[in-house]
């Protein structure tokens, strides 16, 4: 692709013109491979969080959590940065407003598991969650 845009630029005068890309980088469908969605609501459930300058020059995280089924916003929390507390807020207003999901998705964040120092204990934070939601059923 390099290649033929600098053959391009080569044999095109510079001048104040555009041009149009018509041949995509990569195959699009290949780039992200998608799956189903689930068939039933609160079967799945993904939760993320994005940072960004959501309130003027401050960055702050927003953790989200989404349905899989349906794409509804189940849950919704603000925090400085990325935490566990602010999944837990989240969490929290899944099960307060529509109950205990199915099945819980996450990135493969740091905060979602513990080591100790020695690394010979490893605790994943989401077994934790399940035990939370075993209790309270």
């Amino acid at each position: 692709m390099r290649r033929r845009i600098k053959q391009k630029n080569a044999t095109t005068p510079h001048q104040n013109t555009t041009s149009t890309v018509v041949e995509p980088i990569s195959n699009l469908s290949s780039v992200h491979p998608s799956r189903p969605r689930k068939k039933y609501f609160g079967e799945l459930l993904q939760m993320d969080a994005s940072i960004h300058k959501w309130f003027g020059d401050k960055m702050t995280s927003l953790h989200i959590a989404i349905d899989d089924s349906t794409g509804m916003i189940v849950g919704a929390y603000f925090d400085e940065q990325e935490t566990l507390k602010g999944y837990y807020n989240v969490l929290n207003q899944v099960l307060d407003n529509y109950g205990i999901p199915y099945e819980i998705w996450t990135d493969k964040r740091t905060i979602f598991e513990y080591n100790s120092s020695k690394k010979i204990k490893k605790l994943k934070v989401i077994l934790l969650l399940n035990l939370v939601m075993l209790a309270i059923n």
